[in-house]
């Protein structure tokens, strides 16, 4: 047998060898379950191993467990929680996002993968709307107005507002037609719809002046500046338009 024949058996057994060793390892029906499974931003989302691993044939113990997720650049995510074959984490924005999970048992480990599609929904985007807030306002009626005012609102849209500069024309309250300093528990901001580009629609109710409660629609709310920034028109016939920057302590 010369070395140039001699020589390219030991390149196939070494082939051969290292093929073996990377197909010893494999996990058994591997899933990668996700709680809830149509999630938005600000979900706590659950993630599952369910899989059993084999190596050379023969399940085995599973030693440890290491959970990355990556979003649609890359960039690995921070996790609130890993437990072995659960993890837990929290999407601060729309997108998709890779779960990874390697698996080892000894020195021997393989990784299984899930892509997620996080969406916006109506609950995402009121949480968002959450905090306080100030900003211009600007109308169109009596002539133009510009104004600045101060909000708060809650997560489950209890708001308060007060106008705290008036830069043109005159307004009466937040939106115009109300009493700022009158309470009422359905004194909210709701988000009741969401289109596919990420603006809502909804209602706000204020108190009249005569102390009923009124109510308006709001149309083309988004966010911008990693949802430091809203802008949102406020309508009845009339608009009242609103670029709001969100403030790190209450405004009123």
């Amino acid at each position: 047998m010369n070395r140039k024949y001699l020589l390219l058996i030991l390149i196939g057994t070494l082939i051969f060898a290292l093929t073996s060793c990377e197909n010893e390892v494999f996990l058994d029906n591997p899933l990668i379950t996700t709680d809830p499974y149509e999630a938005a931003p600000l979900d706590t989302i659950t993630a599952k191993l369910i899989g059993e691993l084999e190596i050379d044939g023969e399940l085995v113990e599973i030693d440890s467990y290491i959970w990355k997720v990556f979003d649609q650049e890359n960039n690995e995510i921070t996790l609130l929680s890993t437990n072995n074959e659960m993890m837990k984490w929290i999407p601060l924005d729309e997108g998709l996002f890779n779960i990874e999970v390697l698996v080892a048992s000894g020195n021997k480990s393989i990784k299984e993968t899930k892509q997620v599609n996080i969406k916006h929904n109506i609950t995402s985007i009121q949480r968002y709307l959450a905090g306080s807030w100030h900003g211009d306002g600007v109308a169109t009626f009596a002539g133009g107005i510009q104004w600045e005012a101060d909000f708060n609102i809650d997560v489950n849209g209890l708001y308060s507002g007060v106008v705290t500069d008036v830069h043109s024309g005159s307004i009466s309250s937040v939106f115009d037609n109300g009493d700022d300093t009158m309470e009422h528990p359905e004194k909210k901001f709701i988000v009741t719809n969401i289109d596919g580009s990420s603006y809502a629609t909804g209602t706000v109710s204020f108190v009249h002046w005569d102390g009923d409660l009124l109510e308006y629609q709001f149309k083309d709310l988004i966010f911008s500046n990693n949802y430091n920034t809203v802008n949102f028109t406020v309508f009845w016939g009339a608009e009242l338009t609103y670029k709001l920057e969100r403030q790190l302590t209450p405004t009123n």
